[in-house]
C-alpha cells in the first residue's frame, strides 16, 4: 500500500534539493502531487537534472522491454548530465 511522505521526508528531501545535495531527481509523472510539483520546479532552477518515469506502460504501444529500456536510458542521460561522465 502507498503513502505519501512523512513531513520529516518531505523536509529531508526539500532540503537536499536546495542543497543541491542529489545528483538527479526522478519524477513520477503518475504520482504528481503539487508537493512534488513543487520539488521538480526547484529542482530544475538549482539545474539538477529531472527524469521522468512512468508506473505503467508507456507508451502505449511499446513492449515492456522498449519501456523499461527508455526509462533506464533517461536515468542514464540524467546521471551523465549531472555527473558530466
Amino acid at each position: 500500500m502507498a503513502s505519501d511522505p512523512s513531513a520529516k521526508d518531505k523536509a529531508a528531501i526539500d532540503q537536499q534539493v536546495k542543497e543541491k545535495q542529489i545528483k538527479i531527481y526522478v519524477h513520477n509523472t503518475q504520482n504528481s502531487t503539487p508537493d512534488v510539483q513543487a520539488q521538480v520546479k526547484e529542482a530544475k532552477a538549482q539545474g539538477i537534472p529531472v527524469v521522468t518515469v512512468t508506473e505503467t506502460l508507456a507508451p502505449a504501444g511499446a513492449s515492456f522491454q522498449q519501456w523499461q529500456t527508455s526509462q533506464l536510458r533517461g536515468i542514464a542521460q540524467a546521471l551523465a548530465k549531472a555527473t558530466g561522465k
